[in-house]
């Protein structure tokens, strides 16, 4: 092969090689759009905001979005805040945030939405915007001497096969800290363990919220082989 021949096979690798990252990344057209306050409950530390995205692809990992209040110096407020999983489109989540600072009350500013996706357990941003929304947090009476319950932490989540033949069955076992309920692909589920048969190659998403909302979610995939 001749040296421009060999050249021109290496810089069609390289587009190829920057086709499949870029097909990989978050588009430009991935944005939060707007929110609505739509609920302040009786006790001023809560809030609902629905909110209206817009997602332009599948990504291979699951997108999610989230809320957290900001006050008038631009620093987040602590709140829990159940994240929401979106799917492609234009659409519209519902947020709930509750307020539990350390402070009896602090006045926010704006509210933060960042929509991202987990990698290595970690929630990488691709797109936030902030709203301003002045409002004042405040714990209820009743909860100003209680502490918040401890955020749950998924320790490990992991399939005892992560490629089955199609018809066979694994088992999913999970350890976490913490107390809260155990959901498995939105349905609620005891113990530390479940057997799962899927037809497909599936992904199974395991999310742990205590009784203040806050939750902790981790994700493991199963992939289904054809029959020989």
């Amino acid at each position: 092969m001749r040296k421009g021949q060999i050249v021109l096979v290496l810089v069609g690798l390289v587009l190829v090689m920057a086709c499949a990252a870029f097909a990989q990344e978050p588009a430009k057209k991935d944005k939060i759009l707007q929110i609505n306050p739509i609920k302040e409950t009786e006790n001023v530390n809560k809030l609902e905001v629905e909110v209206t995205y817009a997602l332009s692809k599948e990504y291979g990992p699951e997108v999610f979005i989230s809320a957290v209040p900001l006050d008038q110096e631009g620093k987040e407020i602590k709140v829990t805040a159940a994240p929401e999983k979106i799917k492609k489109g234009m659409r519209m989540v519902k947020l709930s945030i509750t307020y539990n600072g350390e402070e009896p009350s602090i006045q926010g500013k704006s509210i933060r939405i960042n929509m991202y996706y987990l990698e290595a357990r970690k929630e990488n941003v691709f797109a936030t915007n902030d709203f301003d929304y002045e409002k004042n947090w405040e714990k209820p009476a009743d909860a100003k001497a209680k502490a918040p319950a401890p955020v749950p932490v998924i320790k490990a989540f992991k399939a005892e096969k992560s490629i089955l033949t199609k018809g066979d069955c694994t088992v999913l076992r999970w350890e976490f800290t913490g107390e809260g309920t155990v959901s498995l692909n939105k349905e609620a589920v005891e113990g530390t363990s479940k057997k799962v048969c899927p037809e497909k190659t599936t992904k199974y998403v395991l999310v742990v919220t205590n009784k203040d909302g806050a939750s902790a979610i981790s994700t493991v995939s199963i992939r289904i082989t054809p029959k020989k």
